[in-house]
């Protein structure tokens, strides 16, 4: 009996460790950001269609990159689910350039190109363990970020995720200037 309590307690420690209940929280930093490209697919609703828009833009690259894990997905965020019903988001992929990312948005139905210059951001991480882990991390991450961050609560603040799933890390990140580059693609 004591053997099976014991083998239960460390199956459940194990569990969560894989999880990542037991991942520090680091609080943001203030750096400047290289610029980045990406296309996305903007949408309103529930976060429920993720899986299906990633799937959507990630067949516009025509490769096996994005199946793979090997091309950085991005997730920019327009809302707080918990404060809006239908919060506005838009999810795609990284690109290599902008002639990669105009290919890839014309043959995706509702695609735009996103290049955002060089910026000052807060920024953050946290290791990604498995498919569930930008759930997880975003859940225990975003809202001490936005309480640290200055103007965390504005209404133009996009969050940003960053998942890079062949480094094993997922960022987190808040832009103080250029906003408007992402609130362009805002539905």
């Amino acid at each position: 009996m004591g053997l099976f309590f014991t083998s239960l307690i460390v199956l459940v420690v194990a569990l969560l460790y894989a999880a990542g209940f037991f991942d520090v929280v680091l609080p943001p930093e203030l750096s400047v950001a290289l610029p980045w490209m990406a296309v996305v697919v903007p949408k309103k609703g529930p976060f429920s269609q993720l899986g299906e828009v990633f799937s959507l833009a990630a067949a516009g690259f025509g490769d096996d990159a994005t199946v793979h894990g090997e091309r950085n997905g991005v997730g920019l965020y327009y809302e707080d689910p918990a404060l809006v019903a239908e919060p506005r988001w838009a999810v795609g992929f990284v690109c290599a350039d902008r002639a990669e990312c105009d290919a890839v948005a014309a043959k995706v139905d509702g695609a735009i190109v996103v290049s955002m210059p060089a910026s000052r951001c807060w920024r953050s991480s946290m290791p990604w363990r498995h498919q569930l882990s930008p759930m997880f991390n975003a859940m225990r991450v975003w809202g001490p970020f936005m309480a640290a961050v200055p103007n965390g609560d504005d209404e133009n603040t996009v969050a940003i995720e960053f998942y890079d799933e062949a480094a094993g890390v997922e960022r987190f990140v808040v832009c103080e200037e250029n906003a408007d580059v992402l609130l362009a693609g805002r539905l």
